[in-house]
């Protein structure tokens, strides 16, 4: 009998293109394939037969980014953007555990503003 945590097959990645020596652009994503379901589609429990037997659709995210840095001397400016999931369908679990908003299709915007000083 599978665990109940079980997840067989996992891949994440990302790839990283400087286009200047300040700014650089990144895509990444992960691929996960089918965890083993103990609940049905109403949310009640699988029947005896089916208990740790269904599993999960595929489920995969391609997210894109973008950084700035400028140094000032000792100080150091970092500017971010970017967006999650772009294209996929990242599982149920994943979009409770990093999103607070929903947005169309799950992507959703991110930006940070860092100044070490």
């Amino acid at each position: 009998m599978p665990s109940l945590y079980d997840v067989p097959h996992q891949l994440g990645g990302a790839l990283s293109y400087q286009l200047t020596t300040r700014s650089s652009f990144s895509v990444g994503g992960m691929l996960r394939s089918g965890k083993v379901r103990f609940l049905n589609e109403d949310y009640g429990p699988l029947s005896v037969d089916d208990f740790r037997e269904k599993r999960e659709p595929l489920n995969y995210r391609v997210d894109v980014g973008y950084s700035y840095r400028k140094s000032f001397g000792e100080k150091l400016l970092l500017l971010r953007l970017g967006v999650y999931n772009v294209v996929g369908n990242p599982s149920e679990e994943d979009i409770l555990s990093f999103y607070s908003v929903h947005w169309r299709g799950n992507c959703l915007p991110y930006g940070s503003i860092s100044f070490k000083f």
